[in-house]
Formats: C-alpha cells, sequence, structure tokens
C-alpha cells in the first residue's frame, strides 16, 4: 500500500484529489511538524451495505449453563469491581 504524507494546509488544498487517491487504495497520513495527527483511509461499508442480521441464527450453537445468572458471590463481586477495565498505556500516555 502506497501512503502520502501531507501538511493540514496541503490537504485542505488538494482535498478532492487525496480523496481520489485513497478510493485508488492509496493510504494518506495529515502530519503538523512531521506527527501524524490524522489518516485517510477508505471507508469501511455503512450497516445498510451489509448483509442484514438474522435473529435466531445461532440458535442450537450457544448453550447457558445452569447458575449462569445465579448472583455474584462477594469474592467474584469485589474482583469484578475492583477490575482493571482497560490495561496500561506501555508508552505512559
Amino acid at each position: 500500500m502506497v501512503t502520502t504524507v501531507v501538511t493540514p494546509s496541503e490537504a485542505e488544498a488538494e482535498l478532492a484529489a487525496l480523496l481520489r487517491r485513497v478510493e485508488q487504495g492509496e493510504e494518506v497520513i495529515i502530519a503538523r511538524d512531521g506527527a501524524p495527527i490524522a489518516r485517510l483511509v477508505p471507508a469501511r461499508p455503512v450497516p445498510s451495505d451489509v448483509a442484514p442480521r438474522l435473529p435466531g441464527s445461532a440458535r442450537g450453537l450457544i448453550e447457558l449453563l445452569p447458575g449462569w445468572d445465579d448472583p455474584l458471590t462477594d469474592a467474584e463481586l469485589a474482583e469484578f469491581e475492583d477490575a482493571q477495565l482497560f490495561p496500561p498505556d506501555p508508552q505512559g500516555a
């Protein structure tokens, strides 16, 4: 994949041309002072462009074991409440 780097001013002045390049499969990075701030890539299909979901299509594929909805024990609840939702950023940001 070809990547082009442009400044915000260049992106503003050449947006139509850059979009044509993205349509051809190229990636465009917009960078300020050499630091990337945005990326132009082809858009993914929106939900209306993909096959509709079929309710019940997983019927028979999922088994719920007895007790799956039992209340949490105090220990399980404490573990859940103390859980870290997102791992720490290795770069310290």
